[in-house]
């Protein structure tokens, strides 16, 4: 129904067209999870269980939000490009939910299962396009809202910077006191072994992030035992991460973000559950996180330096420097690093703007470059493994060999075979973690036998694409669908918010060379904290600070505010956290909060985003005065 065929009905038929719209969308979340072989036909009123207070009360929320928008059109959503752009948005969403929810709670998707189920996933992608119309527009007009009222600039002294650190710290103190000295999973006690010498050196794990830990453990240890060894990197790590947060904060400030919105940020990093249980963790996660963090501020700095013609040698500088330390803590984020850089570049270019921001982003990724071949071709540490970034394929290969290795032929079995162990993929193959296909490749393969590989995948792809489609869904929608943390496979342990309760002693080495213990009398704290976390991620409205598909999705909006503000500069920060979303969805593991906790970290610099494209003029030439 058209916009103007809509507005010549009356009130009462209005009401009635979003009350079924409401139905429609609520009722989305039950089709998309009805088995494709369920008998419609003898019992089809339980495709529709909407028996309850809860199910009536959503679709009445969403009819009466829906109304509301529709009675009086917003000038903020007036224009052909921003309903294009929300349009489009909302497809996709619903096209990748309904495609999230079917794999999550079928392993299938309902399209390849006939005609009455295709019609079903059409249906269920009407519904919650639906939902992000309604609850995306409604975003745009608030964000429009809380933009334009405290856009003045706050200076932060650094009394008030440092006690905003210290209030985080102190929420902090509990996980770090209580789970002394800390927990640790497999990956960090493998940095430590590294560091120390007691592995190979690898840069599997960013060499300098397991140097940072393990020097810092050594010195510990050396003081007072192993245990203080990993709480003095763990404390010193949380002080930093702290500064950082504050520093976000006070930035947001600067920027105009109002003293209220600024609380909430500082309690966000404070009181949410995430924070204070990864601050006790010493996994290279946790600090790139901070660091991650502090490159979105540097780069939210250096776009409003960009727009008031201020960007000097220095901005350009702290942002490439920031850039480049969390590559070389994370490696996925360099190409985040790169992406940024690249737009930056582009605008330079484009503004001809007189400033050396260009050498100064080119030398510091061909710094990051060097780096890592000094580590791998002169210290002789061991690279990581062109599998690492495979996942996806190689998850498609193993899905497929468990559906139809019986029926491949001799030729793909043998472009299967150069790389993979065959016999084994259907057994190993888990939907949402990547490792056990991985695992299956021998350390004798070489780089023809992965191109060899590769060209075996991707000329599959046409005649196995039930199984190609299903397998990136199955192991990607934890990114940006919303579903239940319930993930039915082995892999459930690496997925969500995963709050480590001890150290991992599974290698005989940590058992022989290291001696860790907790103190027994903090059993109860522990388990009080554990509860808390529980109760904040199953209350409604908290849980969603560690959803990562809302986070996702925010991300979405602020880029379409961006976009329907026309402040295209601006949009360099949200596009470049979607990058870093899609680091995730190509990495091993399906939904880990840990792969995501850095993007998360970042989000609350969004606020300033939305300040800047509200408060500020069009982005345009550099006669207008808004470039750099």
């Amino acid at each position: 129904m058209s916009a103007l065929s809509y507005y010549r009905l009356s009130r009462a038929c209005r009401a009635v067209v979003c009350v079924l719209c409401g139905i429609l969308a609520v009722g989305s979340f039950l089709l998309c999870t009805v088995a494709h072989d369920f008998p419609w036909i003898d019992e089809a009123y339980t495709l529709l269980d909407g028996y309850g207070v809860e199910p009536a009360a959503l679709a009445f929320a969403f009819a009466y939000a829906l109304y509301r928008l529709m009675s009086k059109p917003r000038v903020e959503l007036a224009n052909t490009r921003t309903r294009a752009l929300l349009a489009i948005a909302s497809l996709v969403f619903g096209v990748l939910n309904v495609c999230g929810c079917n794999m999550a709670y079928l392993d299938s998707l309902m399209i390849f299962h006939g005609t009455f189920w295709t019609l079903v996933f059409l249906t269920c992608i009407v519904g919650y396009a639906l939902l992000f119309l309604v609850g995306a527009s409604w975003g745009l007009v608030l964000m429009a809202r809380f933009g334009s009222r405290d856009a003045k600039p706050q200076p932060v002294t650094p009394k008030v910077y440092l006690l905003c650190a210290a209030a985080i710290l102190l929420c902090w103190l509990p996980w770090l006191i209580s789970y002394y000295p800390a927990t640790a999973d497999f990956d960090s006690m493998r940095q430590i072994c590294t560091a120390l010498g007691i592995f190979p050196l690898s840069n599997h794990d960013p060499i300098l992030s397991s140097l940072a830990i393990g020097s810092v453990f050594k010195l510990g240890s050396s003081i007072a035992g192993d245990n203080f060894g990993l709480f003095l990197f763990v404390f010193l790590r949380a002080i930093a991460m702290a500064l950082i947060y504050a520093y976000c904060i006070a930035t947001l400030h600067r920027l105009g973000v109002g003293k209220t919105a600024g609380l909430l940020v500082m309690l966000f990093y404070a009181l949410t559950p995430v924070w204070g249980a990864y601050a006790k963790q010493p996994f290279k996660d946790t600090f790139s996180a901070a660091l991650f963090c502090l490159f979105a501020v540097r780069t939210v700095l250096l776009v409003a330096d960009m727009r008031k013609g201020e960007a000097q040698f220095r901005s350009y500088a702290l942002f490439a420097a920031s850039g480049l330390l969390v590559s070389l803590f994370r490696h996925n984020y360099f190409y985040v690093f790169v992406f940024a850089a690249i737009v930056a570049s582009v605008s330079l270019i484009r503004y001809k703007a007189p400033v050396p921001g260009i050498p100064v982003l080119t030398t510091c990724v061909v710094i990051y470059v060097l780096f890592n071949a000094f580590v791998v071709n002169v210290l002789g540490a061991e690279s990581g493994r062109p599998a690492e970034a495979l996942a996806i394929p190689l998850q498609q290969t193993a899905r497929t060999v468990r559906d139809h290795g019986t029926s491949m032929s001799e030729e793909e079995r043998d472009g299967i075979q150069r790389l993979l162990d065959f016999d084994a993929l259907g057994k190993v193959y888990d939907p949402v973690i990547s490792d056990p296909v991985k695992n299956t490749i021998p350390n004798t393969v070489t780089t023809q036998d992965y191109l060899a590989y590769l060209c075996s995948w991707f000329a599959q792809g046409p005649r196995y694409l039930k199984s190609y489609a299903e397998a990136f869904f199955a192991g990607t929608y934890g990114y940006y669908a919303f579903t239940d943390d319930g993930y039915p496979s082995g892999g459930k342990g690496n997925c969500g918010m995963v709050i480590i309760s001890g150290i991992n002693t599974t290698n005989e080495t940590f058992n022989e060379t290291f001696d860790f213990s907790y103190v027994e009398g903090l059993h109860g704290p522990r388990v009080l904290l554990k509860t808390y976390s529980n109760w904040w991620h199953r209350t409604p409205i908290l849980s969603l600070t560690d959803t990562i598909a809302a986070y996702t999705w925010l991300i979405v909006i602020v880029w379409l505010y961006v976009g329907m503000r026309r402040k295209g500069l601006w949009g360099a920060v949200p596009a470049m956290l979607l990058v870093a979303v899609l680091t995730c969805v190509a990495s091993p593991v399906n939904g880990s909060f840990r792969y995501f906790v850095p993007i998360a970290a970042a989000s609350p610099t969004l606020l300033a985003v939305v300040v800047q494209a509200t408060g500020c003029s069009s982005d345009g030439p550099r006669e207008e005065g808004n470039a750099a």
